[in-house]
């Protein structure tokens, strides 16, 4: 989906709705889609997240719907707080923060995995050896190709899972999806989204400009495109 796409969504929900429509509500994510529909969950703005991509509960989804089928309506409910009843791993006592590290060192969008590190391995390799920073050792010890900054990079992986910047309706301004710690000093924080003025990020959350040119959409240039 781009975003010329979902600019025509809405310009038609507009159409059928009117420009302010109280049964149906739109936000055009200004960074990850991930992080924001988590985002609006958390604070209630939303009662489910409707997706087919699992890395939602990395961000902290509790209540993921996935494989809907638009014929019958019927999907399958992933629930965060029934994460330790999988069958296919022993995770019991397994926390948000554990399952996180397990996924980054298994391979995610912001890490790739290490040669032969599998989920499986990640939680027995986690489970044995307790952190990344040990892990990271072991890794190399047993002659592994591993990047040299690889703990660094699973770091600001896991850093990105629970900051990154989403639009916050509500106080109408850019916020993290977790505040961050006081007391956890990021150098350069550019890869949770970049610091972009509030009243741009209001036009592009609205659907009024384009997310990745910050330019107002050019209707005659998506007319043309949909001819």
């Amino acid at each position: 989906v781009t975003p010329e796409m979902a600019k025509q969504f809405i310009d038609a929900v507009k159409q059928t709705f009117g420009e302010q429509p109280t049964r149906v509500r739109w936000i055009v994510a200004p960074y990850e889609a991930d992080a924001q529909l988590a985002y609006l969950e958390a604070r209630g703005l939303v009662s489910a997240v409707l997706s087919e991509d699992s890395d939602l509960v990395l961000f902290g989804v509790k209540r993921l719907c996935v494989k809907l089928d638009y014929r019958t309506g019927y999907f399958e409910l992933v629930r965060s707080d029934r994460i330790q009843a999988t069958r296919d791993l022993d995770l019991k006592g397994c926390t948000l923060r554990r399952l996180r590290q397990m996924c980054i060192l298994a391979g995610c969008d912001y890490v790739a995995s290490v040669s032969g590190m599998g989920l499986k391995t990640a939680h027995r390799y986690l489970l044995k050896y307790g952190t990344v920073p040990r892990v990271d050792q072991v890794l190399r010890a047993e002659g592994r190709v591993v990047p040299e900054d690889y703990e660094q990079m699973v770091e600001r992986a896991e850093l990105t899972f629970c900051h990154q910047r989403v639009w916050c309706p509500l106080a109408k301004r850019t916020v993290h999806l977790t505040p961050v710690d006081e007391n956890q000093f990021i150098e350069d924080d550019s890869f949770l989204g970049s610091h972009i003025d509030d009243q741009l990020m209001a036009l592009i959350a609205h659907g009024v400009n384009h997310p990745t040119t910050y330019k107002p959409f050019d209707v005659s240039t998506m007319l043309s495109k949909s001819d």
